[in-house]
C-alpha cells in the first residue's frame, strides 16, 4: 500500500482590468441629429497594466494505491482525489451584469474556476 497527498499554492496572476467605458460619438459632415444618437460607439478605459492581482490557487491531493502480486504481474489499484476540499480556484475574470431592483443593472467583477473535487479509480496491470 502506498498513500500520497500534495498540497499545490500559487500567488494569483497579475492581470488587467477594465476600470470604465464612455460613449464615442461618431459625427460627420451627412450626420443628423437623429442618426448621432443610433450611432454610439463605446470606448474602454483599462487600469494599469498588471494592476490587479487574482485569488490566490491552492489546492489539495491524495491518492491510495493498493497492489496486489498475482501469478503472471502486479496488479495495481489507485484511489485518488483532485481538489480535495473543492476550492474554486479562478480560471479567469469577466465583467458580467448584475441585476438591480430597480431595473437597472450594475457592472460586477465575475470569476470563472474549473475543476472542482473530481475523484479517480483507476486499475493497472504489470506483466512480469
Amino acid at each position: 500500500m502506498t498513500i500520497s497527498g500534495t498540497w499545490v499554492y500559487g500567488t494569483g496572476n497579475a492581470i488587467t482590468l477594465p476600470i470604465s467605458s464612455y460613449g464615442l460619438n461618431n459625427i460627420s459632415s451627412e450626420s443628423t441629429i437623429q442618426n448621432v444618437f443610433a450611432r454610439t460607439d463605446y470606448g474602454t478605459e483599462y487600469s494599469d497594466r498588471n494592476g490587479f492581482r487574482m485569488e490566490a490557487y491552492h489546492r489539495a491531493d491524495i491518492g491510495i494505491q493498493l497492489s496486489k502480486p498475482k501469478k503472471n504481474g502486479i496488479r495495481t489499484w489507485e484511489f485518488s482525489v483532485y481538489n480535495m476540499y473543492n476550492r474554486r480556484n479562478p480560471f479567469f475574470y469577466y465583467i458580467g451584469n448584475e441585476e438591480l431592483e430597480n431595473g437597472g443593472n450594475n457592472k460586477v467583477l465575475k470569476k470563472v474556476s474549473l475543476f472542482p473535487v473530481l475523484p479517480s479509480v483507476s486499475w493497472n496491470f504489470k506483466f512480469n
